[in-house]
């Protein structure tokens, strides 16, 4: 009697325990990780091991450099990690970094919450559910890498941050990352990756402790700022518009609330239309050969101050005899230098005006110190006119006798620009452009 007693209470205790939470462990990278099959299928989830509700009690947390897997094989059988359930890595306090897979699409509620040593999170899954409170008390977090396979995110996924630091935007072909940082006040510096196309639209919406953006490799790649990108970003202070750069969506910066916007050589201008609700008093700095255009531009419309950098009237110090084979093309040779000093390494050799200016003759300062092209043959073809719209352009000839002097068209609609010289003899070409020749001396070409 006493055995069958004994027996019955056994059976009772047995049924009062609670269920086991997961199906398998896996050790992986120095931690143990708990998954629950989803529903018999090849997928998995990882869990807490005492489920949603323990989470990790009487277990050893995992810690350190957290790398889930993709995949895991288990009693012969491989499963494929898509899920992160609700609590699973809950107050797990000693994990420093964690990357999330690409095969992973969902997180849960709470799924890193309070794990308060985490500093770094790598986003290399190609799409996100609903992951609103993935982070929710993560306030040691200093960096953040949106890794080149992130398409899709959820949005407001980082609204609630607190604290980011740095993050590292490197998607090459996202779709939607609409309002990802909505509202999102931790203070934050963006490097957008040197592979980086496109910047999406609406992907920094209303990002307000966003404070900087820098691009590795000076955003060579980028072509496109997508429309509301920026949208009331209004902790930037300093905006760069990269080389590159050939389209600003609508709406791009509107609202924001910078000291400078800066366009580096060779960036488009843009439509007014991307600054709406920006001061128009913001200082402009627009690239050294391209006052005029700009200033005839949608921006200049828009903004009241336009300018060139500083260095700008220094770039004559670095000028030399180069020969140019592509920037501006003549039918014999060309050659950059001043008007007194033009040489050949082909054995045209020395060349000298006939005439000089009298030492008495009032002489202008800024032009004694302007570049010259020289010129040896009849016709001039001028590559990147169109970059070059509003330019005067005067050409001499050795007698110091104007023998050309136009400009080349606002409306200018095609990349060449001819200049007839009336007989065929050496002459000397200078643009007049309100502001010095960019000319780079290591790649030999006229900016």
């Amino acid at each position: 009697m006493k055995r069958v007693a004994y027996i019955l209470l056994l059976l009772s205790l047995l049924v009062a325990l609670p269920a086991k939470a997961y199906d398998f462990k896996k050790s992986y990278q120095g931690n143990t990780l708990y998954f629950s099959v989803l529903s018999g299928d090849s997928t998995v989830a990882i869990v807490a091991p005492n489920g949603r509700q323990e989470g990790w009690l009487n277990h050893h947390k995992p810690s350190g450099r957290l790398m889930l897997p993709a995949d895991v094989q288990y009693d012969g059988q491989r499963y494929r990690v898509v899920a992160i359930d609700d609590n699973a890595f809950l107050e797990c306090e000693a994990i420093i970094s964690v990357a999330i897979p690409r095969s992973v699409n969902f997180l849960g509620n709470n799924s890193f919450g309070q794990c308060n040593g985490l500093k770094t999170v790598v986003f290399d899954c190609d799409s996100l559910g609903e992951a609103y409170n993935a982070f929710v008390g993560c306030n040691a977090i200093d960096s953040v890498v949106l890794s080149l396979s992130v398409r899709k995110m959820p949005p407001f996924l980082f609204s609630e941050f607190q604290h980011i630091g740095t993050l590292f935007f490197r998607c090459e072909d996202a779709v939607n990352l609409k309002n990802l940082f909505f509202g999102c006040k931790a203070e934050t510096d963006l490097v957008v990756g040197a592979n980086v196309r496109r910047i999406p639209d609406f992907v920094f919406y209303n990002f307000v402790g966003l404070k900087t953006i820098e691009y590795e490799n000076d955003g060579i790649s980028l072509t496109e700022i997508g429309e509301c990108a920026f949208v009331n970003c209004t902790g930037i202070k300093y905006i760069t518009i990269p080389a590159g750069i050939r389209k600003i969506g609508q709406g791009a910066f509107a609202h924001c609330s910078p000291h400078t916007f800066f366009f580096a050589p060779q960036a488009a201008p843009a439509a007014a239309a991307a600054f709406i609700g920006t001061d128009k008093n913001t200082g402009v700095i627009v690239p050294c050969m391209s006052l005029e255009s700009y200033a005839h531009s949608a921006i200049g419309r828009y903004f009241e101050v336009l300018e060139h950098k500083d260095e700008c009237d220094e770039t004559f110090n670095r000028l030399k005899i180069i020969y140019i084979h592509d920037t501006i093309i003549v039918h014999d040779t060309l050659f950059i230098g001043r008007g007194d000093s033009v040489r050949s390494d082909n054995a045209i050799g020395e060349v000298q005006p006939e005439e000089t200016p009298d030492e008495d003759e009032e002489k202008n300062e800024d032009e004694e110190d302007e570049p010259w092209i020289f010129i040896d043959g009849k016709t001039v073809r001028i590559a990147k006119a169109i970059e070059m719209r509003g330019v005067g352009i005067r050409v001499f000839d050795e007698k110091g006798r104007m023998v050309v002097d136009e400009r080349i068209p606002q409306s200018q609609p095609v990349d060449n620009y001819y200049i007839r010289l009336p007989k065929r003899q050496r002459y000397f070409m200078r643009f007049d452009m309100g502001a010095p020749i960019m000319i780079d001396v290591e790649k030999q070409e006229i900016h």
